[in-house]
């Protein structure tokens, strides 16, 4: 998710490999010891978490892993990459150095110093490159739209500055009479660009989404993360329906005015992602999804139509298509469904080896544990009146949501690249 606010302080957003939120820059695929959290140390989360030691914030050294923990302070230099983010960043920037070998805090002083730098060593003392500049700004998170802003200003003032001091450079009198229009309409526009005012506001650590926005997001996505497994499992229209059977029941006997719900269509979509409907979302996450190790969800391996292969409907050829794992299948609509069911039928080797889900490997109550985690992580953010107990609680569970979420999210999509978190 990238959220709009995000936008409007000029950094890079939640599409980003490397964005700026709370103020932290990090890309944690290239470091050096991981960001999630390791076998023993999620062995001491549970502990803490089992027996409700939330007197005292979960707090431990590990030299295999991070613990989904972020630098705070500026010049940290214990979140090492592995290499650096951009190897044309220049040696000898000043502002942010250390962002492009180590993981760490970006301050608003921060980015107005990197401003007037790259300004100075491009334009002033030429000793850096366009290039120079927008790999700097990469490695700052400031977003594509500033950075080409700031180019864009950097460029109109150098063709000012050698018009200025030579007009023969432009040899068209049209064009020279346009510039010349234009520099005495809009000089601003060929002059040094202010920063961007949000940085003289106030700092970025005090710019976080706001926490109805972050708390959606993640309902949203785990709630996703669950329909995806019983999708894999051809077990979507079940779960489906008994969530919807579940809101049904909610609705008929609870107070729908404190906690709204919308049903699940037949096809499966949830109309109800709006603000109202995510507070009910994590509240009965635990009872909404309670019959997830009912050995209804397990997986039903394929059976082939009676007829032969090339009398099967679209439908029927889409379903073998899937039970085999055929790229693309999807997509492919019915008469090219049938063509490949046809082309297949011919070959010796028909029919081809069902391929098992990876979803299988995924059980029940393993997806039932990282709901849980949900459930726990705002009952206690939100729990009131909110106490540091209530504060640690909820840093705990989001360690284990964040681990048991990559954990079943690798066993799920084996081979690609690790969840965005």
């Amino acid at each position: 998710m990238a959220p709009k606010p995000m936008l409007q302080r000029y950094h890079q957003a939640g599409n980003s490999k490397l964005h700026a939120c709370f103020g932290i820059c990090c890309n944690t695929a290239l470091l050096q010891i991981g960001l999630e959290a390791c076998a023993g140390c999620v062995k001491k989360l549970n502990t803490y978490t089992q027996h409700k030691q939330f007197g005292h914030a979960f707090t431990t050294t590990c030299a295999l892993c991070h613990q989904w923990k972020l630098p705070l302070t500026l010049g940290d230099h214990t979140y090492r990459y592995s290499q650096p983010l951009e190897l044309s960043f220049r040696s000898d920037a000043s502002a942010g150095a250390t962002l492009n070998t180590h993981a760490g805090k970006v301050n608003t002083s921060m980015l107005i110093h990197a401003w007037d730098e790259a300004w100075n060593k491009w334009i002033v003392t030429g000793t850096w490159t366009q290039k120079h500049v927008e790999v700097y700004f990469k490695v700052l998170t400031i977003n594509d739209a500033t950075s080409t802003g700031f180019v864009d200003h950097g460029r109109r003032y150098l063709l000012a500055r050698e018009y200025r001091a030579n007009a023969d450079i432009i040899e068209d009198p049209n064009l020279r009479t346009d510039l010349e229009s234009r520099l005495e309409s809009n000089p601003a526009d060929y002059e040094k660009p202010k920063h961007p005012p949000m940085w003289s506001l106030v700092e970025l650590e005090q710019l976080p989404e706001a926490v109805m926005h972050l708390a959606m997001g993640v309902v949203k996505a785990v709630a996703k993360f669950v329909h995806q497994w019983a999708a894999a499992r051809n077990k979507s229209p079940y779960l489906a329906e008994r969530l919807n059977f579940c809101i049904t029941m909610h609705v008929q006997y609870c107070r729908i005015g404190r906690f709204p719900m919308a049903k699940y269509s037949p096809l499966g979509k949830f109309p109800g992602w709006v603000a109202d409907t995510f507070r009910t979302w994590w509240m009965w996450m635990p009872w909404l999804y309670s019959t997830l190790d009912s050995t209804t969800f397990a997986y039903a391996r394929y059976a082939a139509p009676a007829t032969i292969p090339t009398q099967w409907t679209g439908a029927e050829c889409k379903r073998f298509l899937k039970s085999r794992a055929h790229p693309g299948y999807t997509k492919l609509k019915a008469p090219e469904a049938k063509a490949i069911i046809r082309s297949m039928s011919q070959l010796a080797s028909w029919p081809p080896p069902e391929v098992i889900p990876p979803a299988c490997s995924v059980s029940g109550p393993a997806i039932q544990e990282m709901v849980g985690h949900c459930h726990s992580l705002f009952k206690y953010l939100f729990a009131e009146p909110h106490s540091q107990k209530d504060e640690h609680a909820a840093s705990a569970h989001a360690k284990l949501l964040l681990t048991t979420l990559t954990r079943l999210d690798r066993l799920m999509h084996p081979g690609l690249s690790p969840i965005h978190i």
